[in-house]
């Protein structure tokens, strides 16, 4: 989060691209985004991704072709996370918009407190399917293992679903049950361990 912000702050660019420091991009990565942020009038454009293991890639194809949409449609979709996804990277963002928002400090999973406020200042969010981003994969990872850490995801979709209750409230059904559905699954981890 820190190194982020700092980022973020001292960015003087139109526009902000976000990449994990153990992440790679495919060559064309920036330029695709941008040129479908200018020719769409988007203020944030996700690209597709590889999971990058050791010995093959994965790629997430959740989406067979370009896609436009609105801050209601992509709210909805954050929920859901199939379309939209919860991460930082990946995406090209408008400066203005992602400058206003800073990450929490001492959070894991800080893009779950910070995606949501995002899409409620963006009026077109597009999603380009061809994979540009390698998001490396380790079983060391705070993503692939459950520890006490794995909390700060509960409690980012906690205020997530506060937030959703006040401004999107013909979501908070799906919300609510993403929510449930993460504690149960945080119960079972922990009963495993």
């Amino acid at each position: 989060s820190a190194a982020r912000n700092t980022g973020t702050a001292a960015a003087t660019g139109e526009y902000i691209y976000y990449l994990d420091s153990d992440d790679w991009l495919a060559p064309n990565a920036i330029k695709t985004l941008y040129d479908y942020t200018v020719e769409n009038h988007c203020e944030v454009v996700q690209g597709g991704f590889y999971y990058a293991y050791d010995d093959y890639l994965l790629f997430d194809n959740s989406y067979k072709m370009p896609l436009i949409l609105e801050r209601h449609e992509a709210m909805r979709e954050l929920i859901r996370n199939e379309y939209v996804k919860n991460f930082a990277w990946g995406k090209l963002y408008r400066s203005d918009i992602v400058k206003r928002h800073q990450f929490p400090k001492g959070k894991f999973y800080e893009d779950t407190y910070w995606q949501h406020h995002i899409i409620d200042e963006t009026n077109r969010y597009g999603i380009v399917p061809t994979p540009l981003y390698y998001y490396r994969q380790r079983n060391t990872g705070i993503s692939g293992t459950f520890s006490i850490k794995n909390l700060d995801l509960l409690k980012g979709y906690e205020e997530r679903l506060l937030f959703i209750q006040v401004n999107y409230p013909e979501y908070i059904c799906e919300m609510a049950t993403k929510y449930w559905n993460v504690c149960h699954q945080y119960v079972q981890y922990a009963l495993r361990l």
